[in-house]
């Protein structure tokens, strides 16, 4: 693409040195590093993209001379045939249920610590 060899790098490199200077040269560089890697990465993406649409045409090409030499216009392609639902199975036995635990009986000394029931709940100050 770009062809450049050492004596033009060591130009370029005085010029950015002299025209940026030597304290805002590192800067420079690293904004320029960035700015590469994302010029990359868009030509990756749009390689990649191309290079999808073409096997997609490759592909479709293909296709349509498979039919072509089958003489058929359209083949449909298989499809792939749902499960077949599985025969219904004897429900297992129904569990026993345990009976539930009878309620302690309340004596008569329980029943004198236990605070009365209240008709009005308690109120705080507001």
């Amino acid at each position: 693409m770009f062809d450049l060899g050492w004596s033009e790098i060591l130009v370029i490199g005085v010029v950015a040195l002299v025209v940026v200077g030597p304290k805002d040269l590192p800067n420079l560089l690293r904004m320029a590093g960035r700015a590469v890697r994302q010029a990359r990465g868009v030509a990756r993406n749009f390689q990649g993209a191309m290079d999808q649409m073409l096997r997609e045409s490759e592909l479709a090409d293909l296709k349509r001379e498979f039919n072509r030499d089958l003489g058929a216009d359209d083949v449909a392609t298989p499809r792939i045939q749902p499960p077949q639902p599985t025969p219904p199975q004897a429900a297992p036995p129904p569990e026993e249920e345990d009976e539930p635990e009878p309620e302690p009986e309340v004596t008569a000394e329980a029943e004198a610590e236990r605070p009365p029931p209240s008709a009005t709940p308690a109120e705080g100050p507001r």
